[in-house]
């Protein structure tokens, strides 16, 4: 399962977002072209502090439109349904935050850079649906603020958004607050390893002013308990699971209610939906658990290949380093053992 996590230390507005995300490889033309008849959108690379990151810019007349022509401005738009909603929630939670600060109703309420909600708005949301994130958990740090406007207050509030103050300037956009309330499934710390990109916003600031984004895999932990199987099954599952891409797969034997003998089979995955379907088909099993996985430490390791020579022929082997050691791949020790008929032992001493 994809995973989102949103690094929120440096605060956050709609155009750090959208730029993190199409650093992140969300489809840019894409955005540009379905909003062509309203902004002309770009996105350059800058540094900030050190950081490489994308700034996405857009150009438009300025100008107050009312909250409603906004929302029927989106409808019309050539985008699918789900992106519709995503970006009509985002700009009437705007509205409501404007419609509060300025004692208006909200079909009253007219929005300050009214294509810029627009534009925010609409490309989030085809950013998400081009990385295929718009039903995956979103994470996000506490988010860091300095000078607060009062409609980003309200969304703050009325959306119990864990805030830090780190700065006297106005490092969080009530747009950027909007469009968090939005997509954020929880905002809570994640160790996430994946793919990272950078979004840039407007100030320069003595820590760089970006947003973080990470995208990865969430890591589970399927379990199920057999006591049907032969051993013979279990040990052609594990081979299957593992064949598939599977993280790692063990087997415990375990007793089970009134004295039967079973196995506990336990596999770590990212594709949840995959294994269980596996676990169902091949061993009959009624139900599979889905534990998630809060933490994993993992030691730094590389990939090193080594050549060996057996008579006139050269094989090649893969090495596992870290700091604590090394180790041979084992597929590869067992096949060239089996190609020229030497036992595994004598293949470990060629590596010495």
């Amino acid at each position: 399962m994809k995973m989102l996590y949103l690094d929120c230390s440096s605060g956050v507005s709609g155009d750090m977002l959208i730029g993190a995300l199409i650093d992140l490889e969300a489809d840019f033309e894409n955005i540009k072209e379905k909003l062509s008849g309203i902004a002309d959108l770009s996105v350059r690379n800058v540094k900030k502090a050190g950081v490489n990151a994308k700034k996405f810019d857009a150009k438009f007349k300025l100008r107050k439109r009312k909250y409603v022509d906004l929302d029927r401005e989106i409808q019309e738009l050539n985008i699918s349904e789900d992106s519709k909603i995503l970006a009509r929630n985002i700009l009437r939670e705007l509205a409501l935050a404007e419609s509060k600060a300025h004692g208006e109703k909200i079909n009253k309420v007219h929005l300050h850079d009214a294509i810029d909600c627009i534009v925010d708005s609409v490309a989030i949301s085809l950013a998400l649906e081009d990385l295929e994130l718009m039903n995956e958990k979103i994470y996000c740090s506490a988010v860091s603020v300095g000078e607060l406007a009062p409609a980003t207050l309200d969304i703050i509030r009325r959306n119990s958004i864990p805030i830090k103050f780190t700065s006297n300037r106005e490092i969080t956009t009530p747009t950027g607050a909007a469009i968090l309330s939005n997509i954020v499934t929880e905002f809570k710390d994640v160790n996430l390893i994946g793919k990272e990109g950078y979004g840039a916003g407007e100030m320069d600031l003595e820590r760089p002013n970006v947003l973080k984004a990470i995208l990865g895999n969430e890591m589970v932990l399927l379990e199920t308990n057999i006591d049907d199987c032969t051993p013979e099954i279990i040990s052609y599952v594990m081979e299957r699971v593992m064949d598939e891409g599977a993280l790692d797969v063990h087997v415990v034997p375990v007793m089970m209610k009134k004295g039967r003998l079973g196995h506990l089979i336990r596999i770590l995955t990212d594709s949840p939906e995959k294994f269980s379907r596996i676990l169902m088909e091949e061993t009959g099993t009624l139900g599979v658990r889905v534990l998630p996985i809060t933490h994993r430490f993992e030691v730094d390791r590389e990939i090193e290949e080594v050549t060996i020579k057996i008579g006139n022929k050269r094989e090649r082997i893969r090495i596992k380093k870290s700091k604590h050691g090394s180790k041979p791949e084992f597929e590869d020790i067992r096949r060239i053992s089996k190609k020229y008929k030497k036992t595994y032992r004598e293949i470990l001493e060629k590596l010495k």
